[in-house]
């Protein structure tokens, strides 16, 4: 692993530049922490929420929706359920949308409370960066006629509403001591990244 790689790599594959081997280190040990105090903080408020009821024209939009996706990975339903931990493809329909509505109601009272607020604008920027990772030409309005109401609340939900409540609350948490050998954990992970890279491997996310 170079420093020209790594040049070369995040040139090609990243949405910034990066020059040397250390400096990927860096970004993904970066990276590793932000993704941990985000699962955390979410997982924290999930686990002192309690559910009353669900809105149940969500929930039966997002079932019929996680129910549908089942098909895209052109494997039987029901295994592909199973290898999800649940039961059955009902159980997975149901399940998912229940955890993603847990997770979004915590989100709008958060929001509320706070006084956070999203845009159409906003809405249309997350729209337009998905249309062009898939290399959609049409316009934004076809877009979103044919999307269905089940993409645009997780477009709404979990990719402009979500992001911007988590970060205020990452603001808004107390950091305790890492243990050691957490510390040396992402360390490690970071280590592997960098590998993954240079064996080529390793393909980061872009827009939403």
């Amino acid at each position: 692993m170079t420093d020209e790689l790594v040049q070369q790599y995040s040139s090609e594959n990243m949405d910034e530049q990066i020059d040397t081997v250390e400096d990927l280190k860096e970004y993904y040990r970066a990276n590793l922490y932000d993704s941990y105090l985000e699962s955390a903080v979410m997982s924290a408020m999930e686990e002192k929420a309690n559910v009353v009821y669900y809105n149940e024209a969500d929930l039966e939009t997002m079932t019929a929706y996680n129910a549908s996706t089942l098909s895209y990975y052109g494997m039987d339903a029901e295994a592909l359920a199973q290898i999800y931990g649940y039961e059955s493809a009902a159980d997975y329909a149901d399940g998912e949308a229940k955890n993603l509505l847990k997770q979004t109601m915590i989100i709008d009272k958060v929001a509320e409370e706070q006084g956070i607020e999203i845009t159409d604008e906003e809405i249309d920027e997350a729209l337009e960066s998905y249309m062009e990772s898939e290399g959609y030409t049409g316009t934004l309005d076809e877009f979103k006629a044919a999307s269905g109401d089940a993409f645009m609340f997780l477009i709404r939900e979990t990719e402009v509403k979500m992001p911007k409540v988590i970060e205020y609350l990452k603001g808004n948490v107390v950091i305790v001591e890492t243990p050691e050998e957490e510390t040396e954990e992402a360390a490690d992970a970071a280590e592997e990244s960098v590998e993954d890279v240079a064996d080529g491997e390793y393909q980061p996310e872009r827009g939403v």
